[in-house]
């Protein structure tokens, strides 16, 4: 990788022609050189003797090579400048930093919903869901640095399902949870992307399967809490240890109304519960869980606290911070932030968010911070957005506009990858969506 610069105008080559010479030639690119040496002359193929006799020409993003006679390209760093006030993208594209860029679907996962999704660290995992055939065990990794795809495998895969969650430990991708062909899927799953294998999880002591609950990892273990069960809300959890390939189930003293669609994340050290549905009516409380104690307790309701609500999003840096979400009857547009050491709650914006809206997305993303888009509204949710925002406390909300690369749906998989926001997948209201597209958003 170089750093970017002007387009090169051409390196220095030295050497001797004739038979049995050898040809040197030095290249020049963002501060750094590389040296190459290759055989020429009577009897040899030789490509080239220097970047400037390969074909096309360099850009700021893309820089010719010649290497051992041959020719090839090399990439300016991500972040680098080019044009005006864009950057390249580390492969070769000179992109607006606020963009969207295509994103193959050659080879890619059929259209589908209710799939879940991981970032390994290369490349995005899909798995599972709902297609046109139903309930499905299928699955493809994407690599945005190839812009490619590859199906996982199916030997020892998880049975077909939907309404599941998925988490990544640092090395594999946990499955759990969902409902199948007729069932609610008991056995989850464990995937190697390295190794394109499944092991399946133990289901001893494991918690009653279900679906529209959730999974956040601790660094050493799955906390599975809430759901609902053939209509009925669940209040229970257990820990899942993938190293010891074990469950120990969760106390349930102090531990929240039984509830389904709230959200939770990971302190550190604590797992926060807020809001969700009891079928009977939205709830706007919520308690902290600590796995070293096995103890719950109780968020005070103390500053700007939200209204009550389900399908708000929710995620952990410092503080808890929540948008959106439906009380039954209003679709919420505000943002509220949770101190978790003094439990305070505060609203951290109220101006130029997105609109009011569920089933949208909401993660970190680098330098862009938090990053909205997506989701639903209106009568059972059938206004469908494909716009958003990000929010940073240094900019406030920047608005993300439509664009033609990524249709407006609900429901889709995302992921960060420290370069971009990954979205694939969904449902636009009418149909299951196969496609996806990359938001530049550098770390």
């Amino acid at each position: 990788m170089i750093a970017c610069s002007s387009p090169s105008s051409g390196p220095e080559t030295t050497g001797g022609g004739g038979s049995g010479g050898s040809t040197t030639t030095e290249t020049a690119g963002g501060g750094g050189a590389t040296t190459t040496t290759g055989t020429g002359g009577e009897g040899g193929s030789c490509a080239c003797q220097s970047p400037r006799d390969c074909p096309a020409s360099d850009t700021e993003c893309i820089i010719r090579t010649c290497v051992a006679c041959e020719c090839g390209t090399d990439f300016a760093e991500k972040g680098a400048p080019c044009e005006t006030a864009n950057v390249c993208d580390g492969n070769g594209n000179c992109a607006d930093p606020g963009a969207w860029i295509t994103m193959s679907n050659i080879d890619a996962p059929s259209p589908r919903r209710f799939h879940a999704g991981v970032w390994t660290g290369s490349v995005m995992v899909v798995w599972g869901g709902r297609d046109a055939n139903g309930v499905t065990n299928t699955g493809g990794r994407y690599n945005p640095a190839t812009d490619s795809w590859t199906p996982t495998s199916m030997v020892d895969a998880p049975a077909p399902r939907e309404s599941h969650q998925a988490l990544w430990t640092g090395s594999r991708m946990i499955v759990w949870g969902g409902y199948g062909q007729s069932s609610y899927e008991l056995e989850g799953g464990i995937y190697d992307p390295v190794a394109d294998s499944w092991t399946a999880m133990s289901t001893t002591s494991s918690p009653p399967s279900r679906t529209r609950h959730t999974m956040v990892w601790t660094g050493t273990e799955a906390l599975v809490w809430g759901g609902i069960i053939n209509g009925s809300p669940q209040n229970g959890g257990a820990r899942y240890n993938p190293s010891a390939n074990s469950w120990t189930t969760m106390s349930t003293a102090s531990a929240p109304s039984p509830r389904f669609s709230h959200t939770s994340t990971w302190t550190g050290d604590r797992m926060v519960v807020w809001g969700g549905t009891d079928t009977i009516d939205w709830l706007g409380d919520g308690r902290y869980y600590e796995p070293a104690a096995d103890s719950w307790t109780v968020i005070a309701q103390t500053g700007a606290v939200p209204n009550k609500r389900e399908g708000a999003t929710a995620v952990q840096t410092g503080q808890t911070y929540m948008f959106g979400g439906w009380d039954g009857g209003n679709y919420y547009d505000d943002a509220y932030a949770l101190n978790t050491t003094t439990s305070v709650w505060s609203v951290f914006s109220t101006t130029d968010q997105p609109s009011p809206r569920a089933h949208h997305i909401m993660m970190l993303a680098g330098q862009k911070g938090l990053f909205v888009w997506g989701g639903c509204a209106g009568q059972v949710c059938g206004t469908i957005h494909n716009d958003g925002a990000t929010w940073h406390p240094a900019t406030n909300w920047v608005p993300i506009p439509e664009s033609p690369l990524l249709s407006a749906r609900r429901d889709p998989v995302a992921v960060y990858s420290f370069e971009y926001v990954i979205i694939w997948g969904g449902f636009d209201g009418s149909s299951l969506l196969g496609d996806g597209a990359r938001f530049l958003a550098l770390p």
